[in-house]
């Protein structure tokens, strides 16, 4: 009876063993399967946070090309109002200065 017993639990002991392995197995699966999985989660964020910077970059590079322009275009347009406003000045002031003109010329004959 006894030796019966003692088999009894040796095999309960062997079974308990045996489930032990199967369960060290799928745990060490479930960390493999992890890391693998974290890793390509890893390269997915690295690659799309890349095309995003990549995206921006061309953004604001647009924005600040359409801002290059708008300046240029207004700078060229405040230019063309400075030469038209100092014409306008030329213009009015032209027969002042031919008046004064004529006048230093009386003063100095």
């Amino acid at each position: 009876m006894i030796i019966l017993r003692l088999e009894m639990v040796k095999e309960t002991l062997e079974k308990i063993k045996a489930i032990e392995d199967k369960a060290a197995a799928i745990i060490k699966s479930a960390r493999e399967n992890s890391m693998i999985k974290t890793k390509k989660l890893r390269k997915e964020q690295d690659k799309e946070s890349e095309n995003l910077k990549i995206s921006l970059r061309t953004k604001a590079e647009g924005i600040i090309k359409t801002a290059e322009a708008e300046a240029n275009k207004e700078a060229a347009q405040i230019e063309a109002d400075s030469k038209k406003a100092l014409e306008a000045i030329k213009q009015k002031t032209k027969a002042k200065i031919e008046g004064a003109k004529k006048e230093i010329l009386q003063c100095l004959s």
